[in-house]
């Protein structure tokens, strides 16, 4: 069996939690989910691998924590997967989302220079799946953070086929 580390992370509120509870049961996202306290570590089994999911909460006292060198160190170490998480919705708080991404993504690619990044930019619904608001959020992404290794998906909790294909890929790659 290969063992494969997942990193979900991103602020609060941008769907992460829902996402891992929609593709792990394989249905339809059901209700408002509470927010994650620190990190909630999930195991799963898919084919051939067994999966390490740290479903990271995006409250501002945990990512505080998040940054001290101990915890950091912990977070990416063995991972071979990063899921970073924005809203697409969520103009107030882009910046900060943005910043948070840098840290991670380059800490990310220190430990793990064959990891793989994946950045959804969720809640698509909240924004009528815009093509345009998609192409401009990747825009304004990747001008502070680069473009290299980054795989993009537009993504919403409301069609969960879609997630768990995307899903499938991911843990395949």
């Amino acid at each position: 069996m290969i063992k494969k580390k997942i990193i979900i992370y991103g602020l609060s509120m941008t769907g992460k939690t829902s996402f891992i509870k929609t593709v792990l049961s394989k249905n339809k996202f059901k209700g408002n989910i509470n927010p994650t306290i620190l990190i909630d570590i999930k195991k799963a089994s898919e084919k051939n691998i067994n999966l390490i999911i740290w479903d990271c909460g995006g409250q501002e006292q945990f990512l505080k924590v998040y940054h001290k060198s101990v915890v950091s160190e912990e977070l990416v170490y063995g991972a071979r997967v990063l899921c970073y998480f924005f809203d697409a919705a969520d103009d107030k708080r882009l910046e900060k989302a943005i910043d948070e991404f840098k840290w991670i993504k380059n800490l990310f690619e220190i430990r793990n220079p064959e990891g793989k990044i994946y950045c959804f930019i969720n809640k698509a619904d909240l924004v009528n799946y815009s093509e345009e608001k998609f192409s401009e959020l990747r825009r304004k992404i990747t001008s502070k953070v680069g473009n290299k290794n980054i795989q993009y998906y537009f993504t919403s909790i409301y069609k969960p086929a879609e997630l768990i294909k995307i899903f499938k890929k991911i843990i395949c790659s």
